[in-house]
């Protein structure tokens, strides 16, 4: 299966990004660009290509483990950016404050998943909440400037646990399904 360790977005946060998303979709309409839902929005800690049963009882053993050793902690989304830069945006996303706790968390998940045999993260964790993807970069340069100089009000929240999801693929896009939810501490 596919899966990912992640934060999930509350709901009066996910309709403010739906609105943001409406405006730069209003402003530029014949974009071909592929808007995430707002019921998909979540920032991803750890992504599993593909695990088996086994595997994924590791997993769900790691997750346990690093979410009894954080508290809950307030997030802040503020901020706005594209991967991999604005020349060729592929990805449109929201900026994650990164506090200390959100590294000790993620760096509590990595530590736990070696444990379980799982490879080391080669990538640097850059915390975000994708918003839409192009597959025609140079098209979605004009809406990535102005993605990139609109003002997205910060939008605090708590987090207070984290949640192992399913993604399977479909042709109208991926489904996510809860696997299982981790609170954190405190």
């Amino acid at each position: 299966m596919r899966a990912f360790a992640a934060i999930e977005i509350p709901e009066n946060i996910r309709d403010r990004i739906g609105k943001y998303q409406d405006n730069l979709r209003s402003a530029f309409p014949e974009r071909s660009l592929k808007w995430v839902g707002t019921d998909k929005l979540h920032v991803t800690l750890r992504f599993f290509q593909s695990i088996d049963s086994r595997q994924a009882q590791n997993v769900i053993d790691a997750l346990g483990m690093a979410a009894t050793a954080c508290t809950s902690f307030e997030m802040t989304i503020s901020g706005s950016g594209t991967f991999p830069n604005s020349k060729k945006p592929r990805v449109l996303w929201l900026g994650i404050d990164v506090l200390p706790v959100l590294k000790r968390l993620k760096s509590s998940i990595d530590q736990h998943l070696e444990e379980q045999g799982f490879e080391p993260e080669t990538r640097t964790f850059r915390p975000h909440l994708t918003i839409a993807r192009s597959k025609n970069p140079s098209k979605a340069r004009r809406l990535a400037d102005l993605h990139l100089s609109q003002e997205f009000k910060p939008a605090g929240f708590k987090v207070s646990r984290v949640v192992l999801m399913e993604s399977v693929l479909k042709p109208a896009g991926s489904e996510y399904s809860l696997i299982e939810a981790f609170d954190l501490s405190g």
